[in-house]
Parts: C-alpha cells; structure tokens; sequence
C-alpha cells in the first residue's frame, strides 16, 4: 500500500504517498475540545462526546416551566472557568440538551467538569441557578451508561442531571479505498492523485497518492475517518488528479462525500478542469473497519485489577511521619484515584516486600500491610496509612531487592482467578531498589506473556542505585509489552502504559467484542460492614491459600490454640518450615486499626475455616462457627474458662 518515497521515476511507476502534516487551518476542528493536551497527536485522540439531560428541575410556581440551560465548566488552577454554554430550551422542567460537548479522553489525567444549570426565563442578567454538580471524566467515561446526581443548590435538591459519555467511532475507524482514473484526453505521462477536505472556504489535503504512469490504478491505501473528515459524513471531499511532468498542474477535479461513498461502492465521478470534462475517476475498492478500542473492552465488562506493592528493602523514602508526602503511599493514591473507576471492587490488596520481621531471621518477600496475608486488600487511603505506619515500625530494612516471590505469587493468584471473571491485572511494585533477582524473573516472561498481566515499576528516586536489572527487565523481548518502569513523579505515564498493555494483550489473543453488554454497576462504598456483595467479590484464591496452610500447620504439628489464632487473624506472611518449634509470623496490629478494619473473624468459621456472611451463635452466645459447625464444637472461649 504505497511506499514512503516520493518523487522518483521508474518506468509506469513514481512511488510514494507523502505523509501530510497538520495545518493550523486543520486543528481548529477541535478548537472547542475540552482537556485537549497540545503534546498529543489530535490523530490519535480519543474523543468523547457528553449527552447531557436533566429530570424533575424544580419551580417555585408548582405550574411554571422553565428555560434551562446548562454551563460547562472545567477545573483550571483549582477553580472551576466556564468553557461551554448549551442551548436555552424552553417551557421544560425535563430538558434534554443537544449542543455536542466534546472532550479529549486518556488515562493519565483525573480532570473535573461542572455542570451548572440555570432558568433563563427571564433577563440573561437575571438566570437563576437551578443546581449544579460534578463529575470527573473517569467515573463518565468508565460506564456504558449514564451517570445520575442530584442537582444541588444552597444544600437542597433541585432535581437530577444525567450524564453519558459516547465514545465518537471516527477516531478509530479506518477506511481502505483504491482509485482509478480514465480519461480520453489526458492518456500520457506521470499523475497522482490528492484528496482534501473542505474547513469553511479552503480545503486541507488529507492524501496524496504515488505518482503513476497509465493506466492510472493507484495503490490501495488506508486512511482514519477522522483524518479523511473529521467524521462528518457530509463534509465536502475534493478529490484532484495532478500531472507531475507539467509541474503538478491539476488536470480535474471532483467533489463528493463519505456518505455517498458508504452507499456506492461503485462508486464513479467525473471530473473537471474548469467547466470542461477531463475524465472519470472510479472508486475500484471501498472498505470501512471500525477497531475495538479500550473503552470497548471497558464497556463490555473488562476491569482493570490493581494489586499493588511496596518494597522495604531500601530504607529510602521510606518514613512514619509526613505520610502525605511519602512518594509509596503518594504513588498508590495517585493511580487509585483514577483506577478506582475501571474496579468494581472498592478494595484493593497491597502486599509487601524486602522486609525482616520480628523474631524471624530472614527476609520476607511476599507479604501483606494489614498482617493477614489471607486478606490483603484495604478499602481507603486513610487505611493504607494506619498499616503502613504499623508496618514500618515492626520490620527492618532487608537492603536485599527481590521481586521474583512477589511476581510468583501473582501468577498464581491470576491464574487461579481467571476461571471465573473478566480482568485484566496491573502488578504495580514501588520500589527504590534494583532487583537481583531479574533472570528468575525473565524466565517467566513466556507465561506471564499468555496472562491478562501487566508489570510496572514506579521507582522511587535513589541516588545511589544504578539500575541495570530494571533495564534488563524492561528491554529483554517479549510476545507482547507487559514490562515497564517510570520514576513516582510520572505516574500519568504509568497509567497510560496500562491501557497500552492492555490493547497489546488484546491483539496478541486476537480478543474481540462481539456483544456488548451493559456493564456491571455495584454502589462503591466505603462502609466497613461486611456484605454479602463484597463477599461476592471477595478472592476465593486467599481462601483456598488459608485452607492449605492451616493443613500444613496440622500436618507439621503445630498446637491447636495456634492453629485457631492463625485461623482467626491470620499471619502477614506463610512461614513454609517443617519445624513445629519454630515460632510462626505474629500479626501485628495497632489499636487504631483493630477498631476500623475488617474483621475477618466475623466471617470464618473456626472448624471449617470457610468464608461465610454470618456465623451462627453458639448455647453459650459465642459467634465461631458456620451454620454446619456450631452443633458439632464447643466454644473455645467458654471452654477454656471452665477448664481455669
């Protein structure tokens, strides 16, 4: 499909489609963009347009109508600047508004949009406010449907505003077309073809094909609706065939548009110098392919699985006051902020490495912040604080960098997960080391390449470090990209990575959406209260991690009293030594967090050890075991007081 050298004759044939460049004249298509990044290519933009619609607006007069209308504003240097103004509809209190808004999607921004809506009934001098509220784009753009608020006045509701973000297809869309030309007058010598398209009284080339001798059948070629028309089917399209050997004189032209070549694949033209005839061109081939984008695999249920980890290995960063400066906590708050939105679970696990417990004399290198490695994940960031703080204060620093046991353990955990849902997960390590252990972990590079995994580094500045293992984990090749390392002040590049990963995976499965389905919506909460949702969404994998090491602890012969506390609490990390004298990993645990974490007691049976929503209450008013247990065991707190 065309070369990309112009300019040279070989016999029938000059080769070379010329690569255009944006215009000044091009760009203001997207003149009214909101969030448009002027270092992206507006090529390969992602563009959203909101349909916006409010319910039940308010009136003093229960009779009156109104005539609303609806501000857009954006966030910019933390206030809110009115960028867009709707229509002003009239004599509704139910108004649906039709002005497209537009805004400019990625990954790597959080950006706020306003939505004020005010009654314009009478002078503009005098609107009145009906309601306002925001949004972000993520929580819009995550959803296959809309997004409902109140509208909010003076602390009152005022009726409801809905939001939906519709992905605009052209951006992705690629059309493939080959041209011919005939003409009866003009039979000699080297024409190319150049298509444009019309911005108010010019027209901007989007095309230029090879120079040919006759006859005049010019190479297929493929081209971005956005790029041909900006996705406006109707947008005047000139198409003009030049003669190179008269120093690029145009011999004809013609006009059309998409949509006429959408409904005639047959397409044929004549074209005209002036008023006079000079020939016909033919559409010989016409195809249109729309590719799935990531918000498509978003929409039909995908999520993204965030689990992340923070090495102790190195002791810099790493400090119990200031946490709101920690670069760890920082660097995991900053991606959650917006990774929250494509996770319909509102906890997330984050693990441990590098560290040496107490009274344990080796390093730990997979282990979790809340103390209970059968339940790692934490619902707020506020949480992640207390734990981490406790953490800090229980272990010292190992000064050995190892990721392999960590990235073992998610393998696993992925594997054992992907029976069952629709996941894409990001490994997400923070660490201010350099791993010593990067050939163990590029063996695993052909596995992990099959699974729905990415591997990102954030690194946490260390002057004294010299990174050779992360570059050899980043450029050693592999099927497809799932590897990769920023520094914690570029996490936008981080999270954009993602999403890069993700469509890679995509390709290299040849994965497709077939049938789009509405996406799963659960309420996000931050209630502590064990549901039977959460349960649902709850990993069976640390479940079944819990059964097989309560076993081994049996099986190795350690005492009943600490079977039932490991059972009960948990441990931070598995001890795997066939040594019943040897004293397993306490769960450390502060008062702060003992009173607002989730009890996992609540919902383990003492016997069976299964995760259940309630456990039954024993004669003696105990709550230990399941529906199946209680009338087979004896409380063990009642017990031992009658045995004292």
């Amino acid at each position: 499909m065309g070369s990309s050298i112009c300019g040279n004759k070989d016999r029938s044939l000059v080769v070379g489609t010329i690569a255009l460049k944006n215009t000044a004249e091009d760009t203001k298509d997207f003149s009214d963009l909101l969030f448009k990044q002027e270092d992206k290519n507006i090529e390969e933009l992602t563009v959203l347009e909101l349909l916006v619609k409010c319910t039940n607006l308010f009136a003093e007069n229960r009779f009156q109508l109104l005539s609303p209308v609806a501000y857009v504003s954006i966030e910019e240097n933390n206030e809110f600047v009115k960028k867009i103004e709707t229509e002003v509809l009239s004599s509704t209190v139910n108004p649906i508004f039709r002005k497209p808004i537009r805004v400019a999607y990625s990954m790597d921004k959080d950006f706020q949009i306003k939505f004020e809506i005010f009654d314009m009934q009478n002078k503009k001098s005098n609107k009145v406010l009906i309601g306002s509220n925001i949004f972000t784009l993520h929580e819009l753009a995550s959803r296959n449907e809309a997004v409902t608020k109140d509208l909010i006045v003076q602390g009152k509701r005022n009726g409801m505003i809905s939001v939906k973000a519709k992905e605009q297809k052209h951006s992705v869309s690629t059309l493939t077309m080959q041209w011919e030309f005939s003409s009866s007058n003009f039979t000699k010598g080297y024409v190319f073809l150049r298509i444009s398209r019309s911005y108010g009284e010019i027209m901007i080339p989007v095309y230029q094909s090879e120079t040919k001798n006759e006859p005049y059948n010019w190479e297929k070629f493929d081209i971005s609706v956005n790029r041909f028309c900006r996705g406006i089917e109707s947008k005047i399209l000139m198409a003009e065939v030049v003669s190179f050997d008269s120093g690029n004189t145009v011999i004809g032209s013609a006009r059309f548009t998409l949509s006429l070549l959408h409904n005639n694949p047959k397409f044929k033209i004549e074209t005209y110098l002036g008023e006079v005839p000079t020939g016909i061109l033919t559409l010989a081939f016409f195809s249109c392919s729309v590719k799935n984008t990531f918000l498509d695999f978003i929409h039909s249920g995908i999520e993204i699985a965030p689990i992340y980890a923070i090495d102790f290995s190195e002791p810099t960063g790493h400090k119990d006051i200031d946490l709101d400066e920690n670069p760890y906590l920082n660097s995991i708050k900053e991606l959650q902020n917006i990774l929250q939105y494509y996770y319909i679970d509102p906890l997330y696990p984050v693990l441990g490495t590098g560290a040496i417990f107490q009274s344990i004399d080796k390093p730990s290198d997979y282990f979790a912040l809340t103390g209970n490695i059968f339940q790692p994940e934490i619902p707020t960031h506020t949480m992640l604080q207390d734990y981490y703080k406790t953490t800090l204060n229980s272990i010292s620093h190992s000064k050995i960098t190892k990721y392999n046991d960590i990235i073992e353990s998610t393998i696993k955990y992925v594997k054992h997960e992907l029976k069952d849902n629709q996941k894409y997960y990001t490994l997400i390590i923070i660490s201010a080391g350099d791993p010593i252990d990067s050939e163990n972990i590029i063996k695993k590079y052909s596995t992990i390449s099959e699974l729905p995994l990415s591997i990102l580094n954030i690194k946490v500045s260390n002057d004294l470090i010299i990174y050779e293992n992360l570059e050899k984990l980043k450029f050693t090749s592999n099927p497809r990209g799932f590897f990769d390392s920023f520094d914690s002040k570029n996490i936008g590049l981080a999270l954009e990575k993602i999403r890069e990963h993700m469509m890679s995976y995509a390709k290299y499965k040849s994965l497709n959406i077939l049938e789009k389905s509405e996406r799963i919506s659960t309420n996000r909460s931050n209630s502590l209260k064990v549901t039977p949702d959460k349960i649902r969404l709850r990993s069976s994998y640390y479940t079944k991690c819990k059964a097989e090491y309560i076993e081994f602890l049996r099986k190795v012969g350690h005492s009943r009293e600490k079977i039932e506390e490991v059972a009960a609490i948990g441990v931070p990390f598995l001890l795997m030594e066939d040594n019943q004298h040897l004293s397993l990993p306490t769960r450390y645990r502060s008062k702060s967090i003992r009173q607002r974490s989730i009890r996992n007691s609540a919902a383990t049976c003492l016997n069976c050890s299964k995760l259940v929503f309630k456990l039954e209450e024993s004669l003696c008013g105990c709550k230990y075991f399941c529906f199946e247990c209680v009338d087979k065991n004896s409380c063990p707190e009642c017990t031992k007081r009658k045995k004292i």
